[in-house]
């Protein structure tokens, strides 16, 4: 199958595009990634702070 000069530049055309549409895809999948991470060390922050306010509860109750 033969294609003219216009076809294949045309082709060129599309797989380019489609490389840089699933370059964006992938910036924006990376970017989610880190805020998601950067949620989710705030939540264990969080969750390292009430274990220790319970720790400290639970020794003001045992000293009682």
């Amino acid at each position: 199958m033969k294609h003219t000069l216009g076809e294949l530049y045309r082709m060129k055309h599309l797989i380019e595009q489609s490389l840089q549409d699933n370059e964006y895809d992938i910036y924006d999948a990376e970017k989610k990634v880190v805020e998601a991470k950067g949620e989710r060390i705030e939540i264990l922050k969080g969750l390292a702070d009430v274990n220790e306010l319970i720790k400290n509860e639970q020794k003001g109750s045992d000293v009682e």
